[in-house]
C-alpha cells in the first residue's frame, strides 16, 4: 500500500503545470502604447523640437539680460617721432564693460513670440501622442482582422475535413456519390490556399505593428464577448469638442499668435533702443600708443541707438513676418476644416458601425439555422453537398463579417476621439479593457 508521502507527491505533481501547457501571456494595448511612446522616432523628434523651441526662447531672452565683456590686450610698440628720439616699449590695456538694455521693444516682442512657439511645440507633441495612440489601435485592429480571417478559414477547413472523412466512408459503403466527395475535396483545397493568404496577411499586419511599437508581438487578446463602447453625444457636440480641444488646432492657434508677435517685433526694429553702460579700463598707454603712466578710468552712462537706415533689412523682415502670419492663418483654417470633416465622418461611421454589428449578429444567427437545416437535408438525401458547403461557407463568412463590424465600429470611435482631442492615455486604457478575450497566438 502506498505511503502517505507517495500520495502527497502524486497530488503535488498533479497540480504542477506541464511544459508547454501554460497559455502565453498576451501583450496589452496599453503596454504597447508605453513601448511606442518610449521608442517611436517621430515622437522623439517632436520632443526634441520642444527643447529646440525652449532654447530659442532663452536665446531671445538673452538680448535683454546684462552683457558683460572683458578685454585684454598687449602690444610691442616702436615709436618714432620727428622731434623725439625713437622709443621701443611694451603696452597693456585691460577693460571690463557691462551693458544692460533698458528699452528694446523688438526684443520683448520676440521673447513673447518664442514663448508662444514653445507652447505650439508642446501642443504638437500632444497631437503626435494622440496620433500615435490612434495608429497603434488601428494596427492592433488590423492584426485582429487578419487573425479573425485566419480563424474563420481554419474553422471552416476543419468542418470540411470532417465532412470529407464522413463522405469517404459513405462512398465506400455506396451511400454517397463520388462527385460529392470530389466537391468536398476541391473546396478543402481552396480553403488551404485561403489559409496561406490569411496567414501571410497576419504576418504583414504584425510587421506594421512592430514598426509602430518597436517590439515583436506574438500574442494578442481579441475583443471580448459582445461588449463594445457606446457612442455618446450627437455629431454637433463632437465637432464643437474637436474645435475646442484638438491639440492640433491648439498648436495652430499658438502659431498664429507667435507670428503676430514676430510681426510686431520686426516692426519695432524701427524704434530707438536705450541701454545703460558701465566700464572700467586700466592701461599704460594713451590712444595714440604713446608711453604713459598707468591709469584707471571708470565710466557709467546711457547709450541711445536710433536706427535710420540698414539697407532695407527691417522692411524685408516685416514682409517676411506678414507672409508667415498669412501662412499660419491658412494652416489653421485648413486644420479646422479637416478636423470638422474627420469628426463628422468618424461619427457617421461609428453610428453606422453600431447598426452593422446588430445586423451581422442577426445574420450569423440566421446562417446557423440555415446550416443546421441544410445538414439535416443532406442527411436525408434531399440536399447536395454543394449546397451544404455553400451554406456552411456563408455561415463562416457571416461570423467573419460580424468580427470585422465590431472592429470597424471601434475604428470609428478611435478616429472620432483622435480628431476631437479625446484620446489620452486614460482613454486608451478604457479601450484596452475591451481587448480581454482569450489570448491568441499569431505566429
Amino acid at each position: 500500500m502506498p505511503s502517505i508521502a507517495v500520495w502527497l507527491a502524486a497530488l503535488l505533481l498533479a497540480f504542477v503545470p506541464r511544459e508547454g501547457a501554460t497559455q502565453p501571456a498576451a501583450t496589452s494595448v496599453i503596454e504597447l502604447y508605453h513601448q511606442a511612446l518610449a521608442t517611436h522616432p517621430a515622437l522623439r523628434a517632436q520632443q526634441a523640437a520642444v527643447e529646440r523651441a525652449v532654447a530659442r526662447h532663452d536665446l531671445a531672452r538673452s538680448r535683454l539680460r546684462p552683457q558683460v565683456a572683458a578685454t585684454m590686450s598687449a602690444a610691442r610698440n616702436d615709436f618714432r617721432g620727428e622731434s623725439e628720439p625713437p622709443d621701443r616699449y611694451g603696452s597693456h590695456r585691460h577693460a571690463l564693460t557691462v551693458r544692460q538694455p533698458l528699452i528694446d521693444v523688438a526684443s520683448w516682442r520676440q521673447i513673447e513670440a518664442e514663448s508662444l512657439r514653445v507652447g505650439q511645440s508642446e501642443q504638437e507633441v500632444a497631437a503626435m501622442r494622440t496620433d500615435l495612440a490612434a495608429e497603434l489601435l488601428e494596427r492592433v485592429l488590423a492584426v485582429l482582422d487578419a487573425s479573425e480571417e485566419l480563424v474563420v478559414v481554419q474553422a471552416e477547413k476543419e468542418a470540411v475535413r470532417g465532412q470529407r472523412s464522413r463522405l469517404r466512408r459513405m462512398v465506400e459503403r455506396q451511400m454517397a456519390r463520388i462527385t460529392d466527395l470530389l466537391e468536398a475535396d476541391a473546396h478543402y483545397v481552396t480553403l488551404e490556399a485561403r489559409e496561406i493568404e490569411a496567414r501571410n496577411a497576419v504576418l504583414v499586419a504584425l510587421e506594421d505593428l512592430r514598426e509602430t511599437t518597436g517590439v515583436e508581438v506574438s500574442v494578442l487578446s481579441p475583443l471580448a464577448g459582445t461588449e463594445v463602447p457606446e457612442l455618446t453625444d450627437d455629431i454637433d457636440e463632437w465637432v464643437r469638442r474637436g474645435i475646442e480641444q484638438s491639440p492640433r488646432l491648439a498648436a495652430a492657434r499658438r502659431a498664429i499668435e507667435a507670428e503676430q508677435r514676430a510681426l510686431a517685433s520686426a516692426r519695432a526694429e524701427h524704434f530707438p533702443k536705450l541701454a545703460m553702460t558701465a566700464s572700467k579700463t586700466w592701461a599704460d598707454t594713451d590712444s595714440d600708443s604713446r608711453r604713459n603712466q598707468p591709469f584707471n578710468v571708470a565710466s557709467v552712462g546711457v547709450q541711445l541707438n536710433v536706427p535710420i537706415y540698414e539697407g532695407g533689412r527691417v522692411d524685408a523682415a516685416v514682409r517676411e513676418a506678414l507672409a508667415r502670419q498669412v501662412v499660419a492663418q491658412s494652416q489653421f483654417e485648413q486644420s479646422r476644416r479637416e478636423i470638422e470633416r474627420e469628426v463628422r465622418s468618424a461619427w457617421l461611421q461609428a453610428q453606422g458601425g453600431r447598426l452593422r454589428i446588430d445586423a451581422t449578429r442577426q445574420s450569423v444567427a440566421a446562417q446557423e439555422l440555415a446550416r443546421e437545416a441544410q445538414q439535416r437535408g443532406f442527411d436525408l438525401g434531399v440536399v447536395t453537398v454543394v449546397d451544404l458547403l455553400e451554406t456552411q461557407h456563408r455561415l463562416y463568412r457571416a461570423r467573419g463579417e460580424h468580427a470585422r463590424a465590431r472592429h470597424d465600429y471601434l475604428r470609428g470611435l478611435v478616429t472620432l476621439r483622435r480628431y476631437a482631442g479625446a484620446l489620452a492615455e486614460s482613454d486608451l486604457t478604457m479601450f484596452s479593457a475591451f481587448f480581454s478575450g482569450p489570448p491568441r497566438e499569431l505566429r
